[in-house]
């Protein structure tokens, strides 16, 4: 219980602090105080406001890259300034494991095929339900880039990952966004994959 007018010392602020750290809230607590914000009309997300700003400045920053190339002095100065260095690969032997000696190899999942109602409505429909942002680290899929063969600058959407990595089970609860760096995470520690992001999906 906090007094109006009562100012809370730094003491006490952290005594408060240590108590709660490390305590994580259960999903279904989670989701029954999301359920009754919002019917009260009173809920509003923590990073509404702080992610429109986020998306207008990296949408900014990303229109004035598109496009741009290095002038030749600035070429120059990157020049000289790696001039003299050792590459960190030089004299090394490269070692490309493959296949079944890979610490990660899961028996040709990659081969495996997708589901027939895995289809680009289906795929945009999650993505939809998802608000277009990651689920992982919250990035709007207006600020995802990559470089085509050509070298430009094109946007990317969000990828769409099977939680139980089963591609043919395209139930919705099965299915969720994600960008192109946090989905190619989920390729280690599946069991961890899959038990985090069942927990997330029940909270969309």
């Amino acid at each position: 219980m906090v007094i109006k007018g009562y100012k809370q010392t730094e003491e006490h602020k952290m005594k408060r602090a240590e108590a709660h750290r490390g305590k994580k809230l259960n999903p279904e607590s989670i989701a029954k105080r999301t359920a009754t914000r919002r019917a009260n009309g009173n809920y509003v997300a923590w990073n509404k406001g702080l992610m429109k700003e986020t998306d207008n400045r990296v949408r900014k920053y990303a229109e004035k890259k598109i496009g741009r190339q290095a002038s030749e002095i600035t070429r120059e100065k990157l020049s000289k300034s790696h001039k003299g260095q050792i590459a960190w690969n030089k004299g090394k032997e490269y070692l490309q494991i493959r296949g079944d000696k890979h610490f990660n190899w899961k028996g040709d999942k990659s081969e495996e095929k997708y589901g027939y109602e895995f289809t680009s409505q289906l795929k945009e429909a999650i993505r939809k339900r998802d608000s277009y942002r990651c689920q992982q680290c919250f990035r709007h899929q207006d600020e995802l880039f990559t470089t085509n063969r050509k070298g430009q600058v094109v946007k990317r959407k969000l990828c769409i990952h099977h939680i139980d990595y089963n591609k043919l089970n395209n139930k919705s609860e099965n299915l969720i966004s994600l960008c192109g760096v946090c989905h190619a995470q989920t390729g280690y520690d599946r069991n961890d994959w899959t038990d985090y992001l069942k927990s997330k999906i029940e909270n969309i």
